[in-house]
């Protein structure tokens, strides 16, 4: 018997259009129409839905298998299996889009059932809603702090179409979030533009407009006070206030508005149309970063010119936030640890921009030198006043912050040195959930597709999009030594054989441990296999070279 299984990326897929209308509500029908560009006919998407539904429902013993030249619906508590006509070739379209995989199996039904079921809730990339695309390891500032140690020379990054052609799988999937980063995304600025206008075909970066939006959630297109307190909801209400107004206040139910027999029914009016204005206010502004809408984030150090041409274009496509970050207040001191002159003035500069032109700006303060003076205190306020801020007190010690002193940043944490790493501590604490079970994809400029910023430099990681398919790729992630060293144990194992004498830096999150031990496994089982005298040693020595330990 041939047994129809949802791959990893099928999962993702399925749980994805299974999610579109919790997710997406009053744009659940503009999602739709825009995943289906990414499939050969709305009908092959819709027809993937149907058929493989029952295979995300627990309750659920019902799977797809060939017999002979049939496809049948399988179930151990069914005599009659159904033929499903016609589906052949869908099927195999499945196949090629990594969706499915085909494999014999002649086991009890019991334990077919029970494997499907578990692909589903153990698969790796369950949780993957974002993809981070390194445009480029290039970069324009030289900054001390950075975990990267500066511009990657020979890594300009991806052509275009390689990054289009990684993304359509993802995108097919659901995925929510964009990111752009580098290096400086912005050194390639003309191809960012253009992977910005390829993805907001397939992402929701626009809601519905405001007349859709109120009949979704209200029953009318009224947008007006008058007109929602027309609404069934508001007539409901205004007759359960009224009935109030009978009540005494202890009488009252919990979280009910506080209208009472103290009350008049004129106070019940007005508020309702209190209710009635807040509830327009929001459906007209909503957050800046809608929960039903996808998003596109560019990471950007600031450094660039024509900031404001730039800052428009990206407003047009809607639901686009961008980030940069502060090292400090100071503009001197900012600009002494960028390595260039102007930094802070064009830190300032797009903040002002983003303002202006209502786009969303997220900046990231590390707090390097913090605010000392009357003058600094001023200059952060402004920023917070400006944008959303994030106070951020540590640093990465990778790159050139291994040889510049930031240890006055970081706060040694009790879990995190050299081999306290331990599956039993938590994520972020002493272990690391992300390779395992990661939220977000990266596509490197080499190629490679990871999990982590910071693991630019560790030899292997889920796949390179250069030699395989990126449906390959996220499908064989559990077969990746990546993957494995957190689930047999070997990186914790390993992780003694660190020299701890190189690798003296104090750490206040189990980041760079994690990165750091993943990176001497690796390169230790290459130098054995090449049967190199003295891997530990050798291993030890390449690691701290390429994190920037030792020059």
């Amino acid at each position: 018997m041939e047994v129809v299984r949802l791959t990893n990326l099928g999962n993702l897929t399925l749980a994805n259009l299974l999610d579109v209308e919790y997710n997406y509500e009053e744009n659940s029908s503009q999602k739709r129409e825009k995943l289906a560009k990414l499939w050969a006919s709305e009908q092959e998407m819709n027809l993937f839905e149907r058929l493989f539904t029952f295979y995300h429902n627990e309750k659920s013993n019902i799977f797809i298998a060939k017999e002979g030249s049939s496809y049948l619906l399988k179930s151990r508590l069914r005599k009659y299996e159904p033929q499903l006509n016609n589906v052949d070739k869908l099927i195999q379209r499945y196949f090629e889009l990594g969706l499915v995989r085909i494999v014999d199996d002649s086991r009890a039904l019991r334990d077919i059932n029970k494997d499907i079921k578990r692909d589903e809730y153990a698969n790796p990339i369950k949780h993957v809603s974002n993809v981070m695309i390194e445009l480029t390891g290039l970069c324009n500032l030289y900054c001390k702090h950075c975990f990267r140690g500066g511009s990657r020379e020979g890594e300009y990054g991806l052509t275009v179409e390689e990054i289009k052609k990684a993304l359509v799988p993802l995108l097919r999937a659901g995925i929510r979030r964009i990111g752009f980063t580098g290096g400086e995304a912005t050194l390639r600025k003309d191809d960012l533009l253009e992977l910005v206008d390829y993805s907001s075909q397939f992402l929701v970066l626009k809601g519905v407009p405001l007349e859709e939006k109120l009949k979704y959630w209200y029953g009318t297109s009224d947008a007006t006070v008058d007109g929602l307190l027309k609404t069934k909801d508001f007539v409901k209400l205004r007759k359960k206030l009224k009935a109030q107004l009978r009540m005494s206040k202890d009488q009252i139910p919990e979280n009910a508005h506080n209208i009472s027999k103290e009350n008049t029914p004129e106070d019940v009016e007005k508020l309702l149309r209190e209710q009635a204005d807040k509830y327009l206010e929001e459906v007209k502004n909503p957050p800046i970063y809608d929960v039903n809408l996808d998003g596109i984030v560019l990471y950007t150090n600031s450094f660039f010119d024509n900031q404001r041409e730039l800052v428009k274009t990206l407003k047009s496509y809607g639901n686009v936030i961008i980030q940069t970050s502060l090292d400090s207040v100071d503009e001197e001191t900012m600009d002494r640890n960028r390595g260039r002159k102007g930094v802070f003035a064009k830190v300032k500069s797009l903040t002002e921009i983003c303002k202006e032109e209502d786009v969303p700006l997220s900046i990231v303060y590390h707090e390097m030198s913090g605010a000392k003076t009357k003058k600094d205190q001023k200059d952060l306020e402004y920023f917070l006043n400006m944008a959303k801020v994030s106070l951020i007190n540590r640093i990465f010690q990778l790159g050139n912050a291994t040889q510049n002193n930031f240890d006055h940043m970081n706060e040694n944490g009790s879990n995190n040195y050299i081999g306290a790493l331990s599956s039993s501590k938590k994520h972020g604490d002493g272990w690391c959930k992300g390779f395992t079970r990661p939220v977000s994809l990266h596509i490197r400029p080499t190629g490679e597709v990871g999990n982590c910023t910071r693991a630019y430099a560790v030899p292997e990681e889920f796949g390179d999009i250069k030699s395989s398919s990126m449906a390959d790729i996220v499908n064989g992630i559990q077969n990746t030594r990546i993957y494995q060293m957190f689930k047999d144990g070997s990186i914790e194992r390993y992780q003694h054989e660190l020299d701890k004498s190189s690798f003296s830096k104090t750490f206040n999150k189990s980041c760079e441990i994690v990165i750091l031990t993943m990176a001497y496994i690796l390169t230790k089982e290459r130098l054995m296999r090449q049967g190199v005298e003295n891997p530990v040693q050798r291993a030890n020595e390449e690691v701290a070279k390429i994190y920037g330990f030792i020059n």
